[in-house]
């Protein structure tokens, strides 16, 4: 049924009416509907999934300063002559062992939520909030796990990692990833079971000719596509990880930041990969070490990060709530000559 709005005519108009006249106008939708926002769409940008806590996975601890030990290499590689008479004197050992200590960095982050704001608002405005907060530490901890990682000088030594030059590049017909990883899982002090690069690399890898080769001559390709698919790494879900014969499995970094406001991300991870070791559950025996690990502190809630509301009366005229997030974590590199790192896989 259309609806009509009733007018009187205070003047002639031509092709409408004469002055006095009451003339019926149909409305549009136009004409009866108010602007405002959509209570049923809330649409926005969320970050890929970020990786730092699988990499380096965190170590609770009571203070942001502290002593942490690790048993030499030494211990697990070094031969003692133990070879003797009936009547030799006893070869003596000593576990060796190191100590270091980290200092936590402060992160915390707060989002002010005005009360009239939050009144009118069609969204939990403090939950987003307080997302928004998540998102700024986890960001922050990501980006300083991956530049401590293809830092060089965090090595051991230059045994440890290595430098593509122009045409060594995994993009180019010279390049050879499968030599290069396996190179860096040979020269490592302990197993390697993580390897991480982001899709560039992951892409060049997959898509270069010695690896093509190198599959279709051990014959693994159904193997592979089938990996693939069990892995997730079609592009169904977030992580692209995927595995490959007589390597440890890959880790897609999707990861991305901005440098300035409204650029274009970036890739987190660059185009070096970085191979690692990373035993289950926490060191506690003096046998089991990590490339690395992020110390932080428990906390007042005792999981590493707090979360708190703070009413604050001189802010508008109505007041507003803070809301504020925070931890104090340290990512350190406690095995340096555990994995590797390949640099510029890309030309």
């Amino acid at each position: 049924m259309t609806e009509f709005a009733e007018v009187k005519l205070a003047e002639n108009i031509p092709g409408l009416g004469l002055q006095g006249q009451t003339v019926r106008l149909a409305l549009t939708p136009a004409d009866v509907h108010v602007t405002e926002e959509l209570a049923t769409y809330l649409a926005g940008y969320r970050p890929f999934t970020l990786r730092a806590p699988e990499v380096s996975k965190a170590i609770i601890v009571p203070n942001d300063f502290d002593t942490y030990r690790t048993f030499s290499a030494d211990n697990a590689f070094l031969p003692v002559q133990v070879k003797g008479s009936l009547t030799g004197d006893i070869p003596l050992v000593d576990p060796q062992s190191t100590t270091a200590t980290f200092t936590a960095q402060h992160r915390y982050c707060g989002s002010l939520v005005s009360r009239i704001t939050e009144q009118q608002s069609k969204f939990n405005v403090r939950q987003a909030s307080t997302k928004r907060c998540v998102k700024a530490l986890a960001l922050d901890l990501e980006i300083d796990v991956w530049t401590m990682l293809v830092a060089t000088a965090n090595w051991a030594s230059s045994s440890y990692y290595t430098t593509l030059v122009a045409g060594q590049c995994w993009d180019e017909a010279g390049g050879n990833p499968i030599k290069d990883l396996m190179a860096r899982i040979s020269a490592s002090a302990q197993l390697v079971n993580g390897i991480w690069m982001n899709y560039d690399s992951a892409s060049a890898m997959l898509q270069n000719t010695n690896v093509k080769d190198w599959l279709a001559a051990i014959g693994s390709k159904d193997i592979v596509t089938k990996t693939l698919v069990e892995l997730g790494a079609t592009g169904e879900d977030e992580n692209y990880d995927f595995k490959l014969p007589l390597l440890p499995r890959i880790h897609v970094v999707m990861g991305k930041y901005s440098a300035t406001p409204g650029a274009t991300p970036s890739s987190i991870l660059g185009d070096d990969v970085v191979l690692t070791t990373s035993p289950p559950g926490e060191p506690t025996d003096g046998e089991d070490i990590a490339t690395t690990y992020t110390f932080r502190r428990a906390g007042i809630a005792g999981v590493g990060y707090d979360i708190r509301e703070v009413p604050i009366e001189t802010r508008g005229p109505s007041g507003a709530t803070l809301c504020i997030v925070s931890t104090s974590d340290k990512p350190v590199m406690t095995g340096t000559s555990c994995g590797g790192l390949i640099k510029n896989t890309i030309k």
